[in-house]
């Protein structure tokens, strides 16, 4: 039997959210934002439009570098992206090197328009596990 949740709006409910989360389990998987810059204007997409409020920039590799040196030692894999496009930051691939060379899976979601910009050996040396080439823009 399937029962029905009343939807609701979580903006009514910030005042009764306390100021911290007390997580009772760590994290096996988590997303880090590259990048929310995108190369195209996907109609569905909010991150070339006014609807993203949020300043556009790229992730520096030194940044990565100190958030996977904190991340507990549960985090088995990583998404590395979310709003943008990964591959515009030409450190995506020395990123992922990093992250697998501290025993985490790695995961990309692009277009797959940029992969031209880096050296194959580059792209297979690093150790990606896993990329996905979406095509919601064409």
């Amino acid at each position: 039997m399937i029962k029905k949740i009343k939807s609701f709006m979580v903006e009514n409910y910030l005042p009764y959210i306390p100021d911290f989360i007390i997580m009772q389990k760590k994290p096996k998987s988590i997303t880090i934002e590259t990048t929310n810059i995108c190369n195209l204007h996907c109609p569905l997409c909010a991150v070339n439009t006014d609807r993203m409020k949020r300043k556009r920039d790229l992730m520096k590799l030194d940044d990565f570098k100190k958030i996977i040196n904190k991340l507990p030692s549960s985090v088995e894999s990583i998404r590395m992206n979310y709003a943008g496009e990964p591959l515009i930051n030409s450190d995506i691939f020395k990123m992922v090197k990093y992250a697998k060379s501290n025993g985490i899976k790695t995961y990309i979601s692009s277009n797959g328009t940029l992969l031209h910009n880096f050296d194959v050996d580059e792209i297979l040396n690093s150790g990606l596990d896993e990329i996905a080439i979406a095509l919601d823009g064409a």
